[in-house]
């Protein structure tokens, strides 16, 4: 058995990992299409997809809202989110829209 001075140093954490699959009609972190029933494989892609150097993902600012929605009727505390993200996302969807023109 483990001695009560060792247990009282100690705090027991429990934490819960939980996967959700929010309704989006792209990927978390793509423009890539977000449907993949009937699809082949791996034909729902993004050039972001493939993580080459210099790609940056582009964050889904609904699936965030949707997010923090599901958190606030749990109510669970929310996070502040650096507006650089949404800065860099702007810009990313600049250079990517200049390419796809």
């Amino acid at each position: 058995m483990i001695q009560q001075e060792i247990l009282d140093k100690y705090t027991m954490t429990i934490g819960i990992e939980c996967h959700v699959q929010l309704a989006t009609a792209t990927k978390l972190f793509s423009p890539a299409d977000n449907d993949a029933r009937d699809a082949e494989p791996n034909s729902k892609v993004h050039p972001i997809d493939f993580g080459l150097p210099g790609m940056l993902p582009i964050l889904n600012r609904h699936a965030v809202d949707l997010a923090i929605r599901a958190g606030k009727a749990l109510n669970a505390p929310i996070a502040k989110v650096s507006q650089r993200i949404h800065i860099i996302e702007d810009i990313l969807q600049r250079e990517i829209d200049k390419v796809t023109q």
